[in-house]
């Protein structure tokens, strides 16, 4: 077939398209099959401008049809997932996890956990970056570890403590009061706050209290502030009052 010929990113891509509006039965195999067709025929310096043809056949066919798509996806992370010198496998099973992630589909929630568990930073971060879209009990339990972790990046623990914020458990509560209290990041402690408020922490009010009034950084006072409001324990006026004030320091 024309589509899986070396360097026919234009039909490629075309037939993409074609496959995802006709989104019949047959359409989820062929594009798994082209999505795997560009990652067999290109080395790590030849496979960049092929990067968005293979997320885009791998999300359309999850669109399609999850039920089959997932466990091809999964197996695909499998088959890539020793990292050679050049990092192409993590660059594939980063792709991979964007490709789910981009589906807002829950059957796919299986592979945007493989990609918390990975231990390339890239593919963790676009795992995390996607968590928030997604909801399960190894999912939480995967987002609760890389947020307790003091040695993780500030950037994966933010959107990790964001994607907890549609969880309400003790154990997340627990997480996310840890963070607003001892994260040495602005951003993950403002990340927190907010995460406490839209899970409807009533509990936390006292700790948002605290950050609303003594956090060091403007961030962090306007989350809690917001996530006060949201809790019904601080007024729009009140809000407003600190964000001026935070424009005024600033």
């Amino acid at each position: 077939s024309l589509i899986m010929r070396p360097n026919e990113i234009y039909m490629k891509s075309l037939a993409i398209n074609a496959l995802e509006d006709i989104a019949s039965e047959k359409s989820p195999p062929v594009l798994i099959e082209l999505a795997k067709n560009v990652i067999a025929n290109y080395e790590r310096e030849e496979i960049g401008p092929y990067i968005e043809i293979i997320r885009d056949a791998l999300g359309a066919a999850v669109q399609i049809d999850p039920y089959y798509s997932v466990p091809e996806l999964m197996s695909l992370l499998k088959t890539n997932k020793t990292d050679d010198n050049s990092g192409k496998s993590a660059i594939i099973r980063q792709t991979i996890v964007e490709a789910a992630g981009g589906t807002f589909s829950p059957v796919a929630t299986p592979v945007i956990v493989e990609g918390l568990k990975d231990p390339h930073f890239y593919v963790l971060a676009s795992a995390a970056a996607v968590a928030r879209n997604f909801q399960s009990e190894e999912l939480t339990e995967q987002l609760i570890k890389i947020a307790s972790d003091k040695h993780e990046f500030s950037q994966v623990k933010r959107d990790a403590i964001r994607a907890l914020g549609n969880v309400h458990t003790a154990e997340v509560f627990s997480c996310l009061v840890e963070n607003l209290r001892e994260s040495p990041s602005s951003a993950v402690r403002a990340a927190a706050a907010e995460a406490l408020g839209r899970a409807g922490f009533q509990e936390a009010v006292p700790y948002l209290k605290r950050s609303a009034k003594k956090d060091s950084e403007a961030s962090v006072r306007t989350s809690a502030l917001q996530s006060l409001k949201e809790l019904g324990h601080v007024s729009r006026l009140d809000l407003w009052l600190e964000r001026l004030k935070s424009l005024l320091s600033w």
